[in-house]
């Protein structure tokens, strides 16, 4: 869970620092954003980022975010950002549980994974008590800048984008 929350304040939410930078700061993209996935039987977990962009603005948009995800390593998560991360994702939980087909999809989920609702409370109170440090240690443990492959798709000839 810790790894998840990470993601969301990197750039998993609108108002993740990806999000504010590349999008509303700079204007380079019309949507930007980071995801996390790991499946509850999976061996290995993916890290992507996807950016919509203006082809000429494919290598500020990467070197944006390279920068971003070198400060959050380096300089680790603010303890405000960590609040309202945890407090959006605490109220997000409660609500998807008190609507009939979501709770139905976690009581089937859990009882498939032989689990049972502790399991989410758990989750709960480890959301609950983390730290700026603990989230900032497990995004420097999962994610090696080096590791990342990058993708872009578009017209670059046309928008005399060349070799980058």
């Amino acid at each position: 869970p810790l790894v998840f929350l990470a993601n969301v304040i990197f750039g998993g939410d609108p108002k993740s620092r990806v999000w504010k930078r590349i999008r509303e700061s700079e204007g380079l993209s019309y949507g930007v954003n980071t995801g996390f996935s790991a499946g509850a039987q999976e061996q290995f977990a993916q890290f992507s980022v996807g950016a919509i962009a203006n082809p000429e603005n494919t290598p500020k948009v990467e070197a944006a975010f390279k920068d971003e995800l070198a400060k959050v390593l380096k300089d680790g998560f603010k303890d405000d950002e960590v609040s309202v991360a945890k407090a959006a994702y605490l109220q997000d939980a409660q609500i998807s549980r008190s609507q009939d087909g979501s709770l139905a999809g976690l009581l089937a989920r859990q009882a498939e994974l032989g689990r049972t609702m502790q399991r989410e409370i758990d989750l709960e109170k480890k959301i609950a008590d983390a730290t700026a440090a603990q989230l900032t240690a497990v995004l420097r443990k999962w994610i090696d800048p080096s590791t990342i492959s990058y993708f872009k798709a578009g017209d670059f000839k046309k928008a005399g984008v060349t070799k980058e």
